[in-house]
């Protein structure tokens, strides 16, 4: 089986990082732009965008499958700094979803928060096109067997 074929653990891998690293973005974007549009998403049909449930699942799941992608390609192309990057990230978003006060006990709205979660998501973002990269770059005995099959 070659690595670009569909079924290949290489080509599942990549497709993971690659929804990984779209999703993370849009959580970026996601938390830059809800303090904006906060008001707009009852509106539209869209007020669950705004909850902390739906972000702490969000969150949660995003970190998850940064882990288990990172990880599968650490353990391939042995760039280990590439989970420093991904645990920044994933400190950041965890701590500034969990640390903060309930979403009943919340008064106002201040930047402080979209901004770091826009950080931690564009850091995850970025460990998932870095570990695209070097899981393409690799040349090891292991990934030129499952290259050619």
């Amino acid at each position: 089986m070659k690595s670009n074929s569909p079924g290949s653990p290489q080509a599942l891998l990549n497709r993971a990082d690659r929804i990984g690293s779209v999703l993370s973005s849009l959580c970026a974007v996601h938390c830059l732009c809800l303090p904006i549009l906060i008001s707009l998403l009852p509106v539209i049909g869209l007020s669950f965008l705004g909850s902390h449930k739906f972000e702490h699942v969000a969150c949660v799941t995003m970190v998850l499958l940064a882990a288990a992608c990172v990880w599968s390609g650490c353990r391939i192309h042995r760039r280990w700094g590439l989970l420093v990057l991904l645990c920044a990230g994933a400190a950041v978003v965890l701590y500034t979803q969990f640390a903060g006060p309930p979403e009943e006990q919340e008064t106002r709205t201040d930047w402080h928060e979209p901004i770091a979660m826009a950080i931690g998501g564009s850091l995850i973002a970025a460990s998932h096109l870095l570990n695209l990269k070097l899981r393409a770059r690799c040349h090891c005995a292991r990934c030129e067997a499952t290259r050619k099959g």
